[in-house]
């Protein structure tokens, strides 16, 4: 599997774990590992929108990497509802090869409560589903992050499989794992 994860263009991934700190830096490197030339967008929101947690971030990656990223804070589900809805046309029209969506199902913890569950599991639904033909029609690869935490919120198994590559990170004696679960080219969900 190890060499066909190598081609993540066109495709939609999902990385998740227990961690929100350890999941963001394991997929930047690996993007990094991957896309040192290339430019990438990286949206954050819920607990990874803090300065410090993206400051710790940033610290851990390649400079030359980390001049290629622009972070941009998804504030609430409407600023993240527009991005998803407008990356098509910027994707279209810039160099960027990798964007990375970091915590956004958190930003379904305010509609929660204001609308029914399944109104909420419909709008996650439509928004993963945008992502993974954006991904597919422009060729670039998007990324989203998921803690293992937010299952209270959105069933993590559903987000698996929409995506074209799932990796579970883990960590034993200090050192990150990466698990690549699964790899298909199942039709886009639209």
């Amino acid at each position: 599997m190890k060499n066909s994860i190598e081609n993540l263009r066109g495709k939609l991934t999902v990385f998740y774990g227990k961690y929100t700190l350890p999941i963001s830096l394991a997929c930047l490197k690996f993007l990094q590992d991957r896309f040192r030339k290339s430019y990438g967008l990286y949206f954050v929101a819920g607990r990874s929108l803090s300065p410090l947690h993206v400051k710790n971030l940033l610290a851990e990656l390649d400079k030359q990497f980390v001049k290629r990223i622009r972070v941009i804070p998804l504030f609430n589900p409407l600023s993240q509802f527009i991005i998803v809805n407008l990356l098509g046309e910027l994707l279209k029209n810039t160099p960027i090869e990798w964007v990375v969506f970091d915590n956004i199902i958190f930003n379904f913890c305010y509609l929660k409560g204001l609308v029914k569950k399944i109104k909420m599991y419909s709008l996650i639904f439509e928004e993963i589903s945008m992502l993974k033909y954006n991904a597919k029609k422009y060729n670039k690869n998007i990324t989203i992050l998921a803690c293992e935490e937010s299952r209270a919120i959105f069933p993590i198994n559903f987000l698996q499989k929409i995506a074209d590559i799932v990796i579970k990170i883990d960590h034993e004696n200090s050192k990150t794992i990466f698990y690549f679960e699964r790899e298909h080219n199942d039709q886009i969900y639209r």
